[in-house]
């Protein structure tokens, strides 16, 4: 496995699998949060996280509580949202 890890954070199993799919095939390593306090809890257990990816519809609020929690910790950290449609 990459020593690059990945926190990927959604409430909707079926995207982080499909996220975690892409991820693995490029030889990342991935772990998994399905809400913001899974996903704090999680960094701070891992301190070698290189990217979190995480779903649009969880800002403003969530990204206010995870970004600043987050960034307090490393300022090195990448934060990346994504966005779905119907």
């Amino acid at each position: 496995m990459s020593e690059i890890k990945v926190l990927v954070v959604d409430d909707e199993s079926r995207m982080r699998k499909l996220v975690k799919d892409f991820l693995l095939k490029k030889e990342y390593t991935v772990i998994e949060a399905s809400n913001g306090e899974e996903a704090v809890d999680l960094f701070l257990q891992n301190n070698d996280i290189s990217l979190i990816i995480s779903k649009l519809s969880f800002f403003p609020s969530y990204i206010q509580t995870v970004h600043s929690t987050l960034s307090s910790c490393i300022s090195s950290i990448k934060v990346d949202a994504l966005i779905g449609a119907k």
